[in-house]
């Protein structure tokens, strides 16, 4: 009987090494994903989106865990900008369009959490805020 509570003991935790810790995810486990102000749109991929987060911001908090889940598992290549390290111009119009940059250099952001789809490293979609974000990611 012993014998049995052992190998169910060590069966368990082997089990339990192997899962995933969902909900746990950090920037910092994506470092080969982050992007520059000057790199951002120099991609190899012909379409993938830039996600535009900034330290202290609550939106990308309470987002943070299904964009990275969508970075580990989504069907398009997701990059990670970080503003609070590479700031852009920013706007107060929120309808303000960056489709057709080519460049971080030239964009503007209404504020974070913001994505970009790029195709053929030029935006051809923005989503702005916490809805349009998680919407696109689904």
């Amino acid at each position: 009987m012993k014998f049995i509570k052992i190998i169910m003991i060590v069966l368990t935790l082997g089990a339990l090494a192997g899962c995933e810790v969902s909900g746990n995810l950090d920037y910092s486990d994506f470092k080969n994903r982050q992007v520059t102000k000057t790199n951002a749109m120099e991609q190899i991929e012909g379409t993938y989106y830039i996600y535009i987060y900034s330290n202290g911001c609550q939106y990308c908090d309470e987002i943070k865990q299904d964009v990275l889940s969508y970075a580990d598992k989504g069907s398009v290549k997701l990059y990670l900008y970080n503003f609070s390290s590479y700031p852009v111009e920013t706007t107060s119009d929120p309808m303000y369009s960056n489709v057709g940059a080519t460049s971080m250099l030239s964009v503007r952001v209404y504020g974070t959490p913001t994505l970009f789809k790029v195709v053929d490293n030029i935006i051809t979609s923005q989503y702005i805020g916490y809805n349009q974000v998680r919407d696109q990611l689904k």
